[in-house]
């Protein structure tokens, strides 16, 4: 399960110019409502690599970063809202079986070690890496029928299935080994070495309103697009 990570922390300090530090020197996290006083300004700064490590003794992810210092004044009596909010955001990948390696969703073989999906037969003794392939569909009153999608397609053949007409819906797959389909038509074990699944993220960031005026700090930096 995806946990935020830390890369900042927030340091707001006191009118009087005592500090409230996010986090304590042995990585105590006070969350963002926990000091509720009067601040004249709050601070963001990059966690370092031995508070990184006393933060995770906690439990908590963090992880050393460069990002920029940031400063916000906080003009007296200003009214200030603060709080840190969560995206969690999920993409498909595929994953090796025997490396371990995660990479594209659209890349059938492993970049790093070339595993790939085959299909075994048990007539000619041999594994097929591009069968004949079959899609099977279904409704809820279990009638069947086959329809061809184009290789490139099949691992969309749900989705493809979804947008026909009627209430068809995606059963299996049946793969045929091509070279006994012309005497003996034999259907194919699947040898997975490879596989699909979602990897999770999550982002996080920093709403700082003071006054009429609103921040957001991101917790992370823009090296891949936006969470929408």
């Amino acid at each position: 399960m995806a946990r935020p990570v830390f890369r900042r922390q927030w340091i707001k300090i006191c009118p009087d110019g005592t500090a409230k530090p996010q986090f304590e020197e042995d990585g105590t996290d006070h969350q963002c409502e926990d000091y509720t006083g009067p601040v004249a300004q709050i601070l963001f700064l990059p966690i370092s690599h031995d508070l990184a490590e006393k933060i995770k003794s906690h439990g908590d992810v963090a992880e050393a970063s460069n990002l920029k210092p940031l400063e916000f004044d906080v003009p007296p009596g200003a009214e200030v809202k603060f709080y840190r909010t969560g995206m969690l955001r999920l993409d498909p990948v595929s994953y090796c079986g025997f490396c371990g390696a995660v990479y594209d969703y659209e890349i059938d073989e492993c970049p790093r070690c070339l595993a790939l999906n085959q299909w075994y037969c048990g007539k000619c003794d041999s594994l097929q890496k591009k069968p004949i392939l079959d899609t099977i569909l279904a409704t809820p009153e279990k009638e069947q029928k086959i329809i061809k999608i184009v290789p490139h397609l099949q691992k969309w053949a749900w989705k493809i299935a979804e947008n026909l007409p009627g209430k068809w819906g995606f059963y299996s797959v049946q793969a045929r080994c091509p070279e006994c389909e012309m005497t003996d038509p034999r259907g194919l074990k699947l040898v997975e070495c490879t596989g699909k699944m979602q990897s999770e993220e999550i982002f996080t960031f920093y709403d700082l309103q003071i006054g009429s005026e609103r921040h957001r700090i991101l917790d992370y930096k823009l090296n891949k697009p936006i969470p929408k």
